[in-house]
Order: structure tokens, then C-alpha cells, then sequence
């Protein structure tokens, strides 16, 4: 918790900060929900080894609400998983598995700070292109299965992402107006891949030409409603 709090806390200083030199023309707040898709996996390969790989694929679900400028905008998240799959694949045998989970209680908070660059395109919105980092924290992991064939539980969920997209304003009133938002985002590697790359790089320690390369990508697709405070 104390963690939460302190990211937290730098997030609205350099929000704040940045508004105060940025924004005084624009200021907004708003709030909506997202749909999550996010996969991350390890590969492992050889000279002489086929490509065999261990993944999970997840969908979120989440509501939230945005604070921002003309440049820059803060956001917060509250997250619940909805589909989870785990898969190992082409090891062999009874290696190769899928689990698909049942998430009794999977949630975590995001926090979210983006520089942004408006476009505008006629009377009918804007469009701003933006980039930026969030922080992942985990609140709640307790897991069910629909199918259960076998799996290596996710345990360290906080997590630093990387994002960039672009986002759309239809106006509805002087004051009002819809955001419908599209982004990609990158996580960075935890200490859980980590150990399972130095755990794969261990069990094929013999194999020439090992490889052993993580992968992680996420997309948002966003819909809110705002209000323009000035």
C-alpha cells in the first residue's frame, strides 16, 4: 500500500505541475470503461528444437476516471480479470497444455499519466494523438477454472506498461463530450519472467543455439464521457 501511495502521489505532483505551465486554456475530467486483451509469453528455441512456448492470455474489464489538459492527462483504474488462459505448447507429450480460468477474484488498480498532442478535425471533435507509463497494482488474485489441465499460477501482477494510442472527443454540449480511446501498450518484464527465462535457460542448458526471448503486448479500447471544466 505504501507503494500505491507514494506513485500515486509523484503522478499528481508532475500532473499538477505540468498543468499549472501547460493548460490553462483546457481543463477536463470524465470517466468510463475499458476492455483489456494482453498476452505474455516466453519462447524458447534450438538449432535442432522445434519452437516451443509458455503463454498467458488475458481479458480485462475495467471503469475509470480521467483527469487532463491539452497535453497531459492522469488517470485511474480499477480492473477485473474476465478471461484468463494458460498454455504451454509444442514441448511434447504431456507438456503441452491449455488451462482456461474461471476468475473468481482477480483485480488490480492502474494509475496512468500520458503526454498528449491535439489534432483537431473540423467542428465535429478532436483527435489527440498521446504516449505514456502505468503502474499496475495488485489488489485481489484468487483464481477458478473452467478447464484445468494443468498451469503455473501468475503471482506477481504489479507491473510497469508503456502505452501509446490515440483518442477521439465527439462533442455533446458546450460542456459534454464522448472519448472513445485505442491503445497499445508494452509491459515491461517482471521478476516472475525473469526466473522462468533463467528456469528454461536451465532445463535446456545442453540444446546449441538456445534462445529464450519474453514477449508482452496489450491493447485498451476505451469509452467515456467528459466534462469540460474551463
Amino acid at each position: 500500500m505504501k507503494k500505491v501511495l507514494i506513485i500515486f502521489l509523484l503522478m499528481i505532483i508532475l500532473f499538477f505541475t505540468t498543468v499549472s505551465v501547460f493548460a490553462s486554456d483546457f481543463l477536463a475530467m470524465g470517466g468510463g470503461f475499458k476492455i483489456v486483451p494482453y498476452t505474455e509469453s516466453v519462447r524458447i528455441s534450438s538449432d535442432n528444437y522445434e519452437s516451443a512456448s509458455v503463454s498467458y492470455d488475458w481479458n480485462d474489464y475495467s471503469v475509470y476516471a480521467f483527469f487532463d489538459a491539452k497535453y497531459i492527462e492522469f488517470n485511474v483504474s480499477y480492473y477485473r480479470a474476465l478471461i484468463g488462459i494458460y498454455e504451454q505448447s509444442n514441448f511434447g507429450g504431456n507438456l503441452d497444455l491449455k488451462t482456461e480460468y474461471a476468475p473468481s477474484s482477480i483485480s488490480y488498480l492502474d494509475l496512468s499519466l500520458m503526454g498528449k498532442f491535439p489534432l483537431t478535425i473540423g467542428p465535429a471533435g478532436n483527435t489527440f494523438v498521446f504516449a505514456g507509463f502505468s503502474y499496475k497494482f495488485n489488489l485481489t488474485s484468487d483464481y477458478g477454472y473452467i478447464n484445468n489441465n494443468g498451469d503455473v499460477k501468475k503471482e506477481f501482477w504489479d507491473q510497469m506498461w508503456i502505452k501509446s494510442g490515440f483518442s477521439l472527443d465527439f462533442p455533446l454540449h458546450s460542456k459534454i463530450f464522448v472519448r472513445s480511446a485505442f491503445s497499445l501498450a508494452i509491459p515491461l518484464r517482471t521478476k516472475e519472467w525473469d526466473n522462468r527465462i533463467k528456469a528454461m535457460e536451465y532445463i535446456f542448458a545442453g540444446a546449441e543455439g538456445l534462445e529464450v526471448n519474453y514477449f508482452g503486448v496489450g491493447a485498451e479500447l476505451t469509452i467515456a464521457i467528459g466534462y469540460k471544466i474551463k
